[in-house]
């Protein structure tokens, strides 16, 4: 390491290479879009609600944790968050690309395994 720089991994408010405030964030998001999810798909079908339940817990999840990045990294200003939000549109494309195509697997091979268990002929206990 050249003399004079700071060490990120020696520093209080970070962890590793990581900022702790906005892990703060990305978690918070996590928790945001697990709570979208369980909204949108509480006892309803999942075939209509399953792309709304998505959609939301990935704009959520974008939201939250890109306030974080601007937090830290942009400028305090109506330009600074404007900047942040439309650096993070790449990512939030991919996460829902993402979310998409594995909600629809689990859920499909959740869906089923209901139905084999279903067929299933359970042998009655003695």
């Amino acid at each position: 390491m050249a003399a004079g720089r700071g060490c990120n991994v020696c520093r209080p408010d970070t962890v590793g290479v990581y900022s702790v405030l906005i892990m703060f964030f990305v978690y918070t998001g996590h928790l945001v879009s697990a709570l979208c999810g369980r909204y949108f798909l509480r006892g309803l079908a999942l075939s209509t609600h399953l792309p709304v339940a998505v959609l939301a817990a990935s704009v959520g999840f974008y939201l939250v944790s890109n306030l974080g990045s601007w937090w830290v990294y942009h400028p305090h200003t109506w330009a600074g968050i404007v900047e942040c939000y439309t650096l993070g549109l790449p990512y939030l494309a991919r996460t829902l690309f993402g979310n998409m195509l594995y909600s629809s697997f689990f859920f499909s091979a959740f869906m089923l395994m209901q139905q084999a268990l279903l067929k299933q002929d359970v042998p009655e206990r003695v």
